[in-house]
């Protein structure tokens, strides 16, 4: 399977891993020889690194800090990130300045969501109305 370019990569950089369920298939599916997985949550990245392995390793840090203390990444993929995020256009625009020449940056999201599920439109409403991370 090709994705996201060809070839085996050194590392890449998964912003925003929250409890890293994606990780995993990050490094699988693009050959990584790395994953460095970031998170801004503490508590997040202690619960991750119960699924941690010699490739997929977890880093507490504000993806928003640049630089990443990662070093140059061949792909920074984000996922489900940017609606978190004060002024999101800015902070992608910093991203790949944390990329080796020829890297790529990969964004997952969504335009919006949806639902009728009580609990799930009460996180919305207050995650719509929470301070955004700077």
């Amino acid at each position: 399977m090709r994705a996201a370019g060809s070839g085996h990569f050194d590392l890449a950089l998964d912003l925003g891993c929250g409890l890293g369920f994606t990780s995993h298939l990050i490094g699988n599916t693009l050959q990584c020889k790395r994953v460095i997985c970031i998170d801004a949550s503490a508590v997040f990245i202690k619960l991750a690194r119960d699924i941690a392995s010699e490739r997929v390793s977890f880093i507490h840090h504000d993806v928003t800090s640049i630089p990443f203390p990662t070093g140059s990444a061949n792909h920074v993929f984000s996922r489900f990130l940017l609606t978190h995020l004060r002024d999101p256009a800015y902070q992608v625009a910093k991203w790949p300045t944390q990329l080796k020449p020829e890297g790529l940056l990969l964004l997952e999201e969504a335009e919006s969501i949806q639902t009728s599920h009580p609990e799930f439109s009460r996180y919305l409403a207050v995650d719509s109305r929470k301070t955004r991370v700077a």
